[in-house]
């Protein structure tokens, strides 16, 4: 049985290690994203303060904002393409967002495949990525000095999004994920809708 948290610090290791072993390769800004609560482990074990070595990671999510993912340029593209009625957002406005909404990569252990890990950590990016841009925009809406509540948060949410493997197409569709082949044909683009 596994449960899905943020990242410490402490536990940058376990991701970078979870990452190269599904040959992914981590973001040179890891330890941003971890300080900042955008990356997301699933743990076994006991999960205490107490017994800190009881626990150990089995997967793990990293989000990014727009701004920072490489795969910013594909995602743009690949919303830009579709009949305008059909945009889940503003393709322009897209890459200059701030709020982590981008899934940069997901891994889970070879042993705890199939058993709902991936699933709980893209559940748990979605409900997070939810309440980051609900925080960013409440910031970005405040005057100088206001005081700012993440509940005051626009309910017009973006989607969170990924750019995947043809591979693991049926996993983000089985979520929910709209999926399209991105212009350059390297690559899926998905998004999800925010539940928020």
């Amino acid at each position: 049985m596994s449960r899905v948290r943020r990242a410490e610090p402490s536990e940058i290791d376990a991701v970078r290690h979870l990452l190269t072993a599904a040959l992914l390769q981590p973001p040179p800004s890891l330890a941003d994203a971890i300080a900042a609560g955008q990356v997301h482990v699933a743990v076994a074990g006991s999960d205490t303060h107490d017994s800190e070595s009881a626990t150990r990671a089995v997967g793990c999510l990293v989000r990014l904002a727009p701004t920072e993912t490489p795969d910013a340029d594909r995602v743009t593209a690949c919303v830009e393409s579709l009949d305008p009625s059909r945009r889940p957002f503003d393709p322009a406005a897209w890459p200059a967002r701030t709020a982590a909404t981008h899934v940069d990569s997901v891994a889970v252990a070879r042993g705890w495949r199939g058993d709902g890990v991936g699933t709980a950590l893209v559940e748990s990016a979605v409900d997070a990525a939810g309440a980051a841009v609900g925080a960013a925009d409440a910031v970005d809406a405040a005057a100088p000095g206001d005081a700012v509540d993440a509940a005051d948060a626009s309910t017009d949410l973006p989607p969170l999004t990924v750019a995947f493997r043809s591979a693991v197409r049926p996993f983000y569709e089985s979520l929910g994920f709209t999926v399209v082949s991105a212009p350059d044909g390297e690559r899926l683009v998905g998004w999800r809708m925010g539940d928020g």
